[in-house]
C-alpha cells in the first residue's frame, strides 16, 4: 500500500486495496485529513489506482492505473474529479515517487 501527505501536511493520499469475487484486486485511491477525519474516494473503478503522488499545488494527484487495460498514468483534480491520462501509449507506465515526494515534473523517456 502506498500513501502519501500533501505538500502542505493537512492531507494524506492513501490507496486502498479489496479483492473482489473471483480474486481480482480493486485498489482505490482515497484522500484524508491528516488527523483521519473527511475520508473520500477520490479515483474508483473496478482496477487497480497505484502511487499516488501529490502535484505542489495540493490540488490533484499523479497515479499509476490499469483502467485502460494497460498501466498508464493519470492525474486527477481531487476536488472536480476531472481525471487526465498523461502516457496514453502501449507501454506499461508507473509513477516513482518515494515517501512524501511531490511530482513536479512528468518524463517520459
Amino acid at each position: 500500500m502506498s500513501a502519501a501527505f500533501s505538500p502542505d501536511g493537512l492531507r494524506i493520499a492513501w490507496e486502498r486495496e479489496t479483492q473482489q469475487p473471483g480474486g481480482a484486486t480493486v485498489a482505490e485511491l482515497w484522500v484524508m485529513d491528516a488527523g483521519g477525519a473527511n475520508r473520500r474516494a477520490v479515483v474508483v473503478n473496478a482496477t487497480e489506482n497505484r502511487s499516488p503522488a501529490w502535484t505542489p499545488d495540493g490540488q490533484a494527484l499523479v497515479y499509476a492505473s490499469r483502467v485502460t487495460g494497460n498501466w498508464e498514468i493519470f492525474r486527477v483534480d481531487i476536488v472536480t474529479g476531472v481525471t487526465t491520462n498523461l502516457s496514453r501509449h502501449p507501454f506499461a507506465d508507473q509513477v516513482f515517487a518515494r515517501g512524501n515526494e511531490v511530482v513536479e515534473h512528468v518524463l517520459f523517456v
